[in-house]
């Protein structure tokens, strides 16, 4: 930290944050998934999905991070998650799309390629457009196809700090960036 400043580091993330509507129809989605899944379920309004997780961030390089985002920000797109999954090796229960845009896949790309030459540590796995709902997941019986698909316009993507308490991550949006209309 600079000299003269006691501020903590931010906890970072780049992310598509659903709209109300969207997010009323994933928090439907949840309420009929609970009855045939255990697991510790995220709330509603926590729901997003992940494009970048940065961790802890120094608040003299959010200027930065605002330059980088604003760079990758390419075409909006349709989002159809129409899938849910439960990933055995760390139980996440997710809704996924079967087949990803390539407009999402190209501003993940745009944003890991940005923050990498800016000496941000990544995850190197290869992106997987996933929507976690629960952690700790236990299906009870086979998933796959949803019974009633989310189509989500995504028209921007947000910079989000997560704030670890008691009761769990607490996430607020802190920027975010329009991505432009597809039909233009």
């Amino acid at each position: 930290m600079p000299a003269g400043t006691n501020e903590k580091p931010l906890r970072l993330f780049l992310a598509l944050w659903p709209e109300d509507s969207v997010r009323l129809r994933l928090g439907a989605t949840m309420a009929a998934l609970k009855p045939t899944v255990s697991g510790r379920w995220l709330r509603p309004e926590q729901l997003h999905l992940t494009l970048a997780f940065l961790g802890a961030v120094e608040r003299q390089r959010l200027p930065e991070l605002n330059r980088i985002a604003a760079r990758a920000a390419g075409l909006g797109f349709d989002l159809l998650l129409d899938r849910v999954e439960c990933w055995p090796r760390n139980g996440i229960v997710c809704l996924a799309p079967g087949a990803v845009p390539s407009a999402l896949l190209g501003l993940a790309e745009r944003l890991n390629q940005g923050l990498g030459q800016a000496g941000y540590r990544l995850d190197p796995r290869p992106f997987r457009a996933h929507l976690t709902l629960a952690r700790d997941g236990r299906p009870q019986g086979a998933l796959g196809s949803l019974a009633a698909p989310i189509w989500w316009p995504v028209r921007s993507f947000s910079l989000v700090e997560s704030r670890l308490e008691p009761r769990g991550a607490i996430y607020r949006v802190l920027e975010t960036w329009p991505l432009a209309d597809p039909r233009d």
